[in-house]
């Protein structure tokens, strides 16, 4: 397997002057410049920032990497000088838990410790982070134990260092011995509104050998696993997943998924929790469903208690994919479809809403892709705000190929303020350019949006792989990318601005 560098970006003060298109278009074939496009009252005009405003750092390797690349994962900052990145990379025992911590100003990469019980080779990857205050961090992913049975993993950060631990399950988990060489485990996500409490998200493999929805919470200072009944009609046929998380205090959370339906297709699945209540809802369709209904629900944000926006996908009445809207209401939950003004009416959009983001529970950031007419796959935000939605084709970088495909995906979203929100992501470059590039987006105060192409070291020999981006304040953001290049060879890399 082939794997990445880990590399930084930071960003300074950034001095913008507008081009014409032709005066730009020599430009960019003689400068080392950084193609912005800035947004404002739906006119799009083309700028140039100075590079020197945006400054890659590659993050060091942890001791035992070997050649294959380390790959991050996700990313979390308390403060804009303490940050930790997650991931894997491979060293003389195979795959291991990668760790970059920045404090004072400075990373060091560590390999995550293991849990007792773990195999000589473990196979474990981190997979999500969640930082939230300084010199407190929590970290999810998956190992594999002495007999070869996939596990959830916990690394918890303290004074006193990573502590790692074997995630709970549920007494209805199916015993190891009847796990073979199955995935027992997965944790897919977690948050933590303060150091004295988190929850984590995921499935495990029940002893009747069906997935179900997996829930592990902080109790007394302990991991205490849950298994929530689903809705009835999921459970003929009781495959679930929980996909996102997000708490708005301490046992005030939502997290979200999909299960399958005893009567054919999947079903969204919301698991709400306050004090010691916990709520089961199938999430509500949009009028324009499929019959059976496919709906899947990829992320949710919730600013203030028992108020939520989730984000994702479901099947029309036609089978093709749209984006799907929940709100949270005082007493229940609204589905709309997601208004994409440039979505294909000739094929399948196929439509994602990846990544949310909220700063109230009146104003939220939603990020996606969508394909249009001719098969280009291109970038959308969406905005809510005052109980309405506003919907804007993502800007690109200047070299972006807008002529055959520009490719766009989305990897993350941060928003710290109002008004204040960067989107990571990639996009594919004209030719000769480097196959696909990475995309740092920005929200200025005005509610215009600035893209920035990520710059590079002049040595790197493939595309910086964004995955993830943690804003802790307006104005501080870091992004995580992995990266090859001819002199050091694989890395990670940090990209910190806004």
């Amino acid at each position: 397997m082939t794997r990445s560098p880990v590399h930084l970006l930071s960003v300074t003060s950034l001095r913008w002057r507008a081009l014409d298109r032709w005066r730009l278009r020599g430009l960019l074939g003689l400068l080392p410049l950084t193609v912005a496009v800035f947004v404002s009252a739906g006119a799009v005009q083309t700028t140039v920032a100075q590079a020197q405003a945006w400054t890659p750092t590659q993050l060091p390797n942890p001791s035992d990497t070997l050649s294959s690349t380390p790959q991050p994962e996700g990313i979390s900052c308390a403060t804009a000088s303490t940050c930790v990145a997650v991931g894997w990379t491979f060293g003389s025992q195979g795959d291991s838990g990668l760790i970059e911590e920045l404090s004072g100003g400075t990373w060091r990469a560590l390999d995550a410790p293991t849990p007792s019980g773990s195999s000589v080779t473990p196979a474990m990857e981190l997979d999500a982070v969640a930082c939230p205050a300084s010199g407190f961090c929590v970290a999810i992913g998956t190992y594999n134990d002495n007999n070869g049975i996939q596990q959830g993993l916990i690394e918890t950060m303290s004074a006193k260092g990573w502590k790692a631990a074997k995630a709970p399950v549920p007494s209805s988990a199916a015993p190891d011995s009847q796990q073979g060489t199955s995935q027992h485990v997965y944790l897919t996500a977690i948050s933590c509104p303060s150091a004295k409490f988190c929850e984590i998200v995921g499935r495990y493999f029940d002893n009747a050998g069906h997935f179900q929805p997996l829930v592990v919470e902080t109790v007394r200072k302990r991991w205490q696993a849950s298994d929530p009944t689903l809705p009835s009609d999921g459970q003929q046929a009781p495959h679930a997943v929980l996909q996102a998380v997000s708490c708005a205090g301490a046992s005030s959370c939502t997290a979200v998924g999909w299960y399958g339906l005893g009567s054919g297709g999947d079903g969204g699945l919301i698991i709400s929790t306050s004090k010691i209540v916990t709520t089961v809802t199938e999430a509500p369709l949009p009028s324009d469903s499929n019959t059976p209904p496919y709906l899947n629900i990829d992320a949710v944000d919730c600013h203030v208690r028992s108020v939520c926006i989730a984000v994702g996908t479901y099947g029309d009445a036609t089978g093709n994919q749209q984006g799907l809207l929940l709100s949270q209401g005082t007493s229940s939950w609204s589905a709309i479809r997601a208004g994409i003004s440039g979505e294909s009416t000739l094929r399948d959009p196929y439509v994602t809403l990846d990544a949310i983001a909220c700063t109230s529970d009146r104003t939220c950031t939603v990020a996606g892709t969508y394909t249009d007419d001719l098969d280009k796959q291109w970038g959308a935000i969406l905005t809510y705000s005052g109980g309405s939605w506003t919907e804007l084709q993502s800007p690109l970088p200047g070299d972006a190929d807008v002529d055959v495909n520009p490719r766009v995906t989305v990897a993350g979203i941060s928003c710290p303020g109002a008004g204040s929100c960067v989107v990571v992501g990639s996009y594919a470059g004209v030719t000769p350019a480097p196959p696909p590039g990475a995309y740092l987006l920005s929200e200025n105060t005005s509610s215009s949006w600035e893209v920035v192409q990520a710059p590079v070291p002049s040595n790197t020999i493939n595309p910086l792989n964004l995955v993830g981006v943690s804003c802790p304040q307006p104005g501080a953001c870091i992004a995580i990318a992995g990266f090859n290049d001819t002199s050091t060879g694989p890395g990670v890399m940090a990209e910190s601005g806004s």
